[in-house]
């Protein structure tokens, strides 16, 4: 009697483990990349789906005539539409596993319409043209000093790496810290175009605090612009939340830990909390771990043009 009640326990302990497991991540895909117009059907009108929007298995999307929509499977493999017309969740999701179990490969790039239109100059037309956006550039820059930093990013990890775009006739930068006081509290030289900081070297990081890179050979000169970049330390309270749920978010994507697509979902929840130079090194990861594959380039570009890093002023002269 007493092993079959037991036996009647650990079937219990199993049936809740399995639906934890089933409902712990709450969604089939979630959007990585989103342009022009697409609508579910509990928007009252057509919009943009917000990068990180959790669609689950009964959903179904509308894409327009210009739409593009890419989507990350919460187990692997990813899907990219730019064909009008409606899709179901539940379909995509079906169609995906039947193309990942033809070829072998659980990190399926499954694509719907033709993505490539030949002749777009429209960066939401066709993100992925535009190579010099994020990366290192042939010719060293003339006159700005252009830093891969969003104006404002959220700190919470010790170690941070930033990097920028060479300057024309330098060999070494300066990069100055500020506190709130607009008082500098550290300044770094360095002859590469990275720069590795911890923020246990500020005595006290417990306030907004701003960054600057500054070309050695070129101070005092006018025509070089400056880029500067507030880093914003968590509160206790924002730093615990965070802990206890990327905790949660790791240990749910285990199973898929160290690969592009692992990356691509953790550029997502990091945006999703204001860590904006953790998602940028999160989505250069994922376009470096997949061979530069398309849909992780898309979703880096367009990451970047959210929130206005980079050479992004060249692409808006493009389009205008």
């Amino acid at each position: 009697m007493k092993t079959l009640s037991l036996k009647i326990i650990w079937i219990f302990i199993l049936l809740f483990t399995l639906i934890g497991s089933i409902f712990g991540q709450g969604y089939v895909f979630k959007v990585v990349a989103s342009s022009a117009e697409q609508k579910t059907p509990n928007q009252s009108q057509n919009g943009v789906l917000k990068i990180g929007t959790k669609l689950q298995t009964n959903d179904k999307i509308t894409i327009s005539n210009k739409g593009y929509l890419a989507l990350a499977h919460q187990q692997g493999g990813t899907i990219q539409i730019s064909k009008a017309g409606t899709w179901s969740i539940k379909d995509l999701e079906t169609n995906l596993a039947k193309n990942q179990k033809s070829l072998g490969k659980k990190y399926v790039d499954f694509v719907i319409g033709s993505v490539v239109k030949n002749g777009d100059v429209d960066i939401h037309k066709n993100p992925h043209k535009y190579q010099n956006v994020t990366g290192s550039v042939e010719r060293a820059l003339e006159k700005d000093i252009v830093v891969m930093l969003p104006n404002t990013t959220k700190i919470i990890f010790e170690e941070n790496k930033i990097h920028w775009h060479a300057l024309k006739n330098t060999k070494n930068y300066i990069i100055e810290v500020y506190d709130a006081m607009d008082e500098i509290v550290k300044t770094y030289t360095t002859a590469d175009t990275t720069f590795a900081f911890n923020t246990k070297d500020f005595k006290d990081f417990s306030d907004v605090m701003t960054l600057k890179v500054k070309s050695k050979e070129r101070l005092g000169n006018v025509a070089v612009k400056l880029g500067k970049y507030g880093l914003i330390p968590f509160t206790e309270k924002e730093r615990k939340t965070f802990l206890e749920n990327y905790q949660t978010f790791k240990a749910e994507n285990k199973n898929i830990e160290n690969t592009a697509h692992y990356k691509l979902l953790e550029a997502n929840f990091f945006e999703e909390n204001k860590l904006l130079l953790d998602a940028l090194t999160a989505y250069e990861s994922a376009v470096k771990l997949s061979n530069n594959e398309e849909i992780y380039d898309v979703a880096l570009k367009q990451f970047t043009i959210r929130f206005n890093i980079g050479r992004v002023e060249h692409l808006k002269k493009a389009v205008d």
